[in-house]
């Protein structure tokens, strides 16, 4: 990540401090929400593989989830090129300066879900924390970050642990925290 973009997600997180999450009357149950989306970072084909396959087992007629994908790079990775519940974000969807390109500015601006869970690690987790930032959600679930605003929940996340263990977890929490 380039200096001038570092500098631009920091400021623009920043703002977001002051800026109140929308208070949730409860936490949505994870087996009971409809519209889910999940935000991760492309590292290789094997940590895709298997956060696809996680995504797969608990996708049904019930659940509907997205997942987006923060590419680091220009290519688009065959693994994700056939997967219609994938969203691709690429750096080159940033300007040299940091800032979104208008197109993603619209998507990223139109997405709302029930429930969106940020499932990055910590290299890439400034981009994934603004993207974080511009999608509309009723609850947001991420892990413990510098930018723990941004969520109504935070949960502790290992890194012996994998997607599906990060995805049982939250259902656990949900369930636990509505008395379930």
């Amino acid at each position: 990540m380039k200096t001038f973009q570092k500098k631009y997600f920091q400021k623009q997180l920043k703002r977001g401090i002051h800026s109140s999450l929308p208070q949730s009357e409860r936490i949505p149950v994870f087996n009971d929400v409809k519209n889910i989306g999940i935000l991760c970072c492309y590292e290789n084909d094997e940590q895709m593989r298997e956060i696809l396959d996680t995504i797969s087992s608990w996708q049904t007629s019930q659940h509907k989830m997205q997942l987006i994908v923060y590419i680091p790079f220009k290519n688009y990775p065959p693994i994700l090129k056939n997967n219609l519940f994938v969203q691709a974000i690429f750096q080159s969807d940033f300007s040299f300066f940091g800032r979104p390109k208008s197109s993603l500015k619209q998507q990223l601006q139109a997405m709302h879900y029930e429930l969106f869970i940020n499932a990055t690690n910590k290299p890439n987790g400034l981009v994934a924390d603004y993207i974080a930032q511009c999608i509309s959600a009723d609850f947001k679930i991420g892990h413990d970050a510098e930018n723990n605003h941004l969520y109504q929940l935070t949960l502790h996340m290992d890194e012996k642990y994998t997607f599906a263990d990060f995805i049982h977890m939250i259902e656990k929490y949900t369930a636990k925290l509505n008395g379930q």
